[in-house]
């Protein structure tokens, strides 16, 4: 694996990270453990999708971005400007397989006995 690649995997693995330390399960139990019911079903969607220059300028500002903070500080700056730019040339040129996850959640409150 590219050093890239892993920090890109560091970064989104990293359950410490309050964006990323939920899934389904725990959103499902919270709202189990407040007296209600909680159904959802997952799916995968995959895309094509350009991606614009502000939409990058945004993920690799490593002042204003945990994403580009998180990639600088593990990469060094030297390496982190170089695949900024590598992306962004990819970027102009390419359209990319974009996969999402999204979920439904079905809340009730439970039934009285």
């Amino acid at each position: 694996m590219l050093e890239s690649e892993q920090a890109e995997k560091d970064f989104f693995d990293n359950i410490a990270n309050p964006i990323f330390s939920w899934n389904e399960e725990t959103v499902k139990n919270i709202f189990e453990q407040n007296n209600f019911s909680c159904l959802y079903k997952s799916a995968f969607i995959l895309e094509k999708r350009k991606i614009s220059a502000p939409e990058t300028e945004r993920w690799f500002n490593a002042e204003n971005s945990s994403y580009g903070k998180f990639i600088k500080d593990k990469l060094g700056k030297e390496k982190f400007e170089k695949l900024k730019e590598l992306f962004i040339q990819a970027a102009e040129k390419n359209i990319f397989n974009w996969k999402t996850k999204n979920t439904i959640f079905i809340i009730s409150a439970k039934q009285k006995k």
